[in-house]
């Protein structure tokens, strides 16, 4: 499986909406191995509650990151608003923005929260209890900070890739 890096802060967003346009280079994917199991359970990441901190147990392991930056929610923001109005005269699917966790079906007990993801019409991966999303969505976005450079590019890759996401953008 091969993934899109993106490192640009001004992606036409038609390009992954429409296949025919040339596509951005593509790198390999990276593995990582198995990580010890941990007691963190989803019951316990939604009693945080109001904590700012973003939760995601990935292969057993509990990474905790701290709140992103004024300037993070700003690219992020622009990325939303960008896919959200093609999909206004394109109705291919849904974006989701915001804090909510994303379990893959080979792994139901470890959750991630991507900054971003798009599932295309037709498909609904929300849990019978509204909680979360559970399966693999068509894309899945993070905007990078300092403090999560390596965890982005490194861990969530190889988490996705293993999960079969087709797209990752990663935003920097």
């Amino acid at each position: 499986q091969n993934y899109n890096l993106i490192f640009s802060r001004q992606r036409d967003v038609a390009q992954f909406c429409d296949p025919s346009l040339p596509r951005p280079q593509e790198i390999s994917t990276m593995s990582t191995a198995s990580l010890p199991q941990t007691t963190f359970t989803f019951a316990q990441y939604q009693a945080k509650g109001d904590d700012p901190n973003r939760y995601e147990v990935i292969q057993g392991e509990v990474f905790m990151s701290p709140p992103p930056t004024i300037n993070h929610e700003i690219i992020l923001s622009n990325i939303a608003e960008a896919l959200r109005s093609y999909l206004r005269i394109h109705p291919l699917g849904q974006v989701w923005v915001g804090r909510f966790a994303l379990s893959f079906p080979d792994d139901p007990r470890g959750w991630v929260e991507p900054d971003l993801l798009f599932i295309r019409s037709g498909r609904d991966l929300r849990n019978e209890e509204d909680t979360r999303f559970e399966g693999v969505p068509n894309l899945l976005v993070e905007v990078q900070s300092p403090s999560t450079t390596h965890y982005d590019e490194v861990e969530k890759l190889a988490r996705y890739a293993a999960a079969g996401v087709p797209e990752y953008w990663l935003v920097n």
